[in-house]
């Protein structure tokens, strides 16, 4: 058996590290951590099928990513260790989180630097960043039968008023980033997400970034009210945003394809940045 070869499994706590939320803090936070521990050992991960590209911008050496089917074969013969992930609220650490974001921050220095220059140039000084998140329709995997859970972005939840919510906000300062993330690289949403002063996003895996905003930062989640119970009462995003320190804001959505009252997302990021 050569022990510098490990079978690992990453535990993640609920949903399939094939959608982000779970990708990044189910698999890729504690195979940072692992990975930082074991400088010699080459680990056999389990493909995240879409987020394997995201997986490859930081651990492109001493991994060895395969289907997950094989995964589950070749466990024999090798050294085997299971580690478990943190994508459920009591799981959440804000140590473990920091390392992560110094980590990444450390691996793509040069590429998020250079990602903030290009977002910094377009910006206007001395105004609040207001990062506003876009769900686009899902990548074909996530209808397809090799999706371990079907249905992902806009199939879930969308906002139809996107327009007259980024009309309101730029009201309050020109510097507002309307974006969606869905085929962006992990560097730039770090980028994107160190900037801003305040993040404005429907309830969803785009919320995973907070991992990347400054501890200045806020929050305001646009919470549809037809959540179901369970995941309500887990409190995903505002229990991570009071883990890292940020100010965390709600507004309400009658449905998850209703429209958003722009007043009370105004409202809300006006008493997040203080105003």
């Amino acid at each position: 058996m050569n022990d510098r070869n490990v079978h690992l499994t990453l535990g993640n706590r609920g949903g399939s590290v094939e959608h982000y939320y779970h990708f990044l803090l189910g698999f890729l936070v504690p195979l940072l951590e692992v990975r930082d521990e074991r400088d010699e050992t080459t680990f056999f991960v389990r493909s995240c099928a879409v987020m394997d590209r995201l997986l490859r911008e930081v651990v492109r050496d001493r991994m060895v990513v395969v289907d997950r089917d094989v995964h589950q074969r070749i466990g024999e013969g090798m050294a085997s260790m299971g580690v478990e992930g943190y994508d459920t609220p009591v799981a959440y650490d804000r140590d473990v989180f920091l390392r992560a974001r110094r980590t990444v921050e450390s691996l793509l220095r040069g590429r998020i630097e250079a990602l903030r220059a290009e977002f910094v140039s377009g910006l206007a000084p001395d105004r609040p960043v207001i990062v506003l998140i876009d769900r686009e329709a899902p990548h074909a995997f996530y209808q397809s039968e090799h999706c371990e859970i079907r249905g992902a972005g806009a199939s879930r939840r969308s906002i139809p008023n996107g327009a007259e919510l980024e009309s309101a906000l730029a009201a309050e300062s020109s510097n507002v980033l309307r974006v969606s993330l869905e085929e962006h690289s992990l560097a730039w949403q770090f980028a994107l997400f160190s900037l801003a002063d305040v993040v404005v996003a429907q309830h969803g895996a785009a919320l995973a970034n907070l991992l990347w905003c400054r501890p200045s930062a806020a929050v305001v989640e646009i919470h549809p009210d037809d959540m179901a119970p369970q995941l309500e009462d887990k409190g995903f995003f505002s229990r991570l945003s009071g883990c890292l320190g940020l100010t965390y804001e709600q507004v309400r959505q009658h449905g998850s394809h209703g429209a958003v009252d722009a007043g009370a997302v105004v409202a809300a990021v006006r008493d997040a940045l203080g105003c």
